[in-house]
């Protein structure tokens, strides 16, 4: 190869590559429409006052967060996005006590240091039977868990 093509395949190589990391060419999730994700949650009744809504796209895997406030209220976001992409999400919720990544929340309970208010079958994908299926615009949901078996 000469030095011309050398440097011409680096150069497309570089364009190729910016084009890529800054989303360029697009992508499906980009294309999908939102909604926003918002509600309460209970447990036994009661309004959970801490911890953290978690939704799991169950075809992508992408993985979107709200905090739950002093008065069971939450809202799901995702990083840089004006809402949540169109589509199925699997629902876990985590409390304060969980000190790990969301991967590990959506797949592995952890042992924890006090006792956890969540109960173990809300707390991975695997076990957790809550879902909700957002759709474009605003999207209401209210959780209620329950402590019994």
């Amino acid at each position: 190869m000469s030095g011309f093509q050398t440097r011409s395949l680096s150069a497309s190589v570089f364009v190729l590559i910016a084009c890529l990391s800054c989303g360029c060419f697009g992508s499906g999730q980009q294309s999908r429409a939102t909604g926003t994700v918002s509600g309460t949650i209970a447990l036994d009744e009661k309004p959970l006052t801490e911890g953290t809504i978690c939704l799991r796209d169950s075809s992508s895997g992408e993985i979107f967060l709200g905090s739950i406030s002093e008065d069971g209220t939450f809202a799901v976001t995702g990083l840089g996005k004006s809402g949540v992409p169109c589509g199925v999400y699997q629902i876990t919720v985590a409390s304060k006590f969980n000190d790990v990544s969301p991967e590990e929340l959506m797949n592995t309970p952890r042992p924890v240091q006090t006792v956890n208010p969540i109960p173990p079958k809300y707390r991975t994908v695997k076990d957790t039977d809550l879902s909700v299926e957002v759709k474009k615009g605003r999207n209401d949901l209210n959780l209620h868990l329950s402590s019994k078996k």
